[in-house]
């Protein structure tokens, strides 16, 4: 199966093709995704992470075509 990846610094993710696709096997749930772009449990609170522009679970189940948005929270200084 592939879900379209949206991320702000995509070129930084090799899981990631040419056309923003990331293949995952089948029942692959949100949070297979995020281990996959190598996404840290411990820092996932600190991204917003939607798929086809909703926040979901982790436990979510994905399927093919899904439009998964990583965008990092940016700090301030």
């Amino acid at each position: 199966m592939k879900v379209k990846i949206y991320a702000r610094l995509k070129e930084d993710l090799d899981c990631i093709d040419a056309n923003d696709m990331m293949e995952l096997k089948e029942g692959a749930t949100l949070g297979d995704a995020c281990k996959k772009a190598k996404i840290p449990f411990a820092l996932r609170h600190l991204h917003i992470i939607s798929v086809n522009g909703n926040i979901e679970a982790m436990s979510y189940p994905l399927k093919e075509g899904d439009k998964i948005a990583f965008i990092g929270i940016a700090t301030g200084g």
